[in-house]
């Protein structure tokens, strides 16, 4: 029970306007986060509307930037779509977006997609090591999947093959060799060739990879960088 403000002495009564005042501080400063945060959702679900109204009907609906849903979001790929979306408008001229592109749709199993994101990343820089892998992996989606493809998707692909991207028409090991014969010097490019042997099935290609990992060490490029942050 609070006592009287009559019986308190001036340093209690002092204390306690203090407590009261900071109180009433917290609850006008809670009061007004709460005010700008619904402000700030009315303005965001007003802007989404309209977006809505002025856009792509079959856009799909941008959900509230919330940290927690981001990190767990119901459709991981469909929430990477819509990252990726502004890279492609933004930064077209960079691989990285359209390697990014490919591990998308590779993902979803999307082959025309797939195969438009590696050509435009062959055009920026055919020797990329991280390209390389792809274009691997793509070969040998196709050697699984071509054949049962939707007959439009797989005549275009088949005529890419022949004009705009013509390494896809070849074997993953012919197209490993040549690529590392191309970038002998370049520590990425061998780990990526390395990284290609040693996914092949035969054991030779596994001592292969081992032996060319070896010898890159020995590049004037090649660094090692261990959890301080040194370098040997």
């Amino acid at each position: 029970m609070l006592p009287l403000i009559e019986n308190l002495s001036p340093a209690e009564l002092k204390k306690l306007r203090n407590k009261q005042r900071k109180a009433k501080k917290k609850a006008e400063l809670e009061n007004a986060q709460a005010a700008k945060a619904e402000k700030k959702k009315e303005q965001y679900n007003k802007s989404r509307q309209q977006q809505n109204q002025d856009g792509d009907p079959e856009a799909p609906v941008l959900d509230e930037l919330i940290p927690e849903k981001l990190a767990r979001p119901e459709d991981p790929l469909g929430k990477a779509i819509e990252f990726l979306k502004p890279l492609q408008l933004l930064s077209k001229g960079l691989i990285e977006t359209h390697l990014l592109t490919f591990e998308i749709y590779y993902r979803k199993n999307k082959l025309l997609i797939m195969l438009q994101a590696l050509k435009k990343a062959f055009a920026i820089d055919p020797n990329n090591a991280t390209l390389h892998g792809c274009i691997i992996r793509f070969i040998k989606l196709l050697d699984k999947n071509l054949t049962d493809a939707n007959e439009f998707v797989r005549i275009v692909i088949l005529n890419e093959m022949k004009t705009e991207l013509p390494i896809i028409g070849k074997k993953s090991a012919k197209l490993n060799e040549e690529f590392l014969l191309s970038n002998k010097d370049s520590v990425d490019a061998n780990i990526a060739a390395a990284r290609v042997y040693f996914d092949e099935s035969p054991e030779g290609n596994k001592t292969k990879a081992i032996e060319l990992l070896m010898a890159t060490t020995h590049m004037k490029s090649f660094t090692l960088t261990v959890s301080d942050g040194n370098v040997i």
